[in-house]
C-alpha cells in the first residue's frame, strides 16, 4: 500500500479487470525486499521509486486455487516523502490507469478491490505489530479460497 504526502492510496486498473487494486509485483532471485517494491513503481508506473520508504508488513493474503495453485501476498505499507507525483504508466500492457484515491473515496467506491478496503478499515495508514486472521472467504465452488491476515 503507497501512501502520498496527501494520505492518499495508490491504486491501478489492470488491463485485464475492471477493479482498482494495489500495485503488485513479484521478487526476482537475489532481490531484496525494498528494492523489488521500488523496481515495480518504476517500471509500472515510472514513479520516482526512491522518494518511497518500506515501512513494514501491513497484511498477508494467501489465496488458494485449485485451478491455478496457492500464492501469498505480503502487504507493505510504503510512505512517500515526495508532494507531487507524476505517475505515468509505462506497462501498458497490464496497466489501464493508476491514480491515488483518498481512504474516503477508496472505501465508498464499487470498483475497488475488496481486499484495499479492509486494508484501508484497519489500517488506516498505521503500522500495526501484528496480525490477526481477518477473513475466510470462499467462493461458491470452492475452487478458491482467501485467508487475509490484518
Amino acid at each position: 500500500m503507497a501512501v502520498n504526502a496527501e494520505n492518499k492510496v495508490l491504486l491501478v486498473r489492470k488491463t485485464n479487470k475492471k477493479i482498482w487494486q494495489f500495485p503488485a509485483g513479484s521478487l526476482s532471485v537475489n532481490e531484496d525486499v525494498t528494492g523489488a517494491l521500488r523496481r515495480e513503481l518504476k517500471e509500472e508506473l515510472g514513479l520516482d521509486a526512491e522518494s518511497f520508504a518500506a515501512e513494514g508488513i501491513i497484511g498477508v493474503r494467501h489465496r488458494r486455487n485449485t485451478k491455478y495453485g496457492n500464492n501469498v501476498f505480503i502487504i507493505f505499507l510504503l510512505r512517500c516523502s515526495a508532494a507531487k507525483h507524476d505517475i505515468r504508466i509505462v506497462d501498458k500492457e497490464e496497466i489501464a490507469e493508476a491514480r491515488f484515491f483518498s481512504r474516503i473515496e477508496a472505501t465508498h467506491n464499487d470498483r475497488v478491490d475488496w481486499i484495499v478496503k479492509e486494508v484501508l478499515k484497519k489500517h488506516g495508514g498505521k503500522k500495526e505489530a501484528a496480525l490477526s486472521e481477518m477473513k475466510n472467504t470462499p467462493k461458491p465452488d470452492d475452487s478458491v479460497f482467501y485467508t487475509l491476515f490484518l
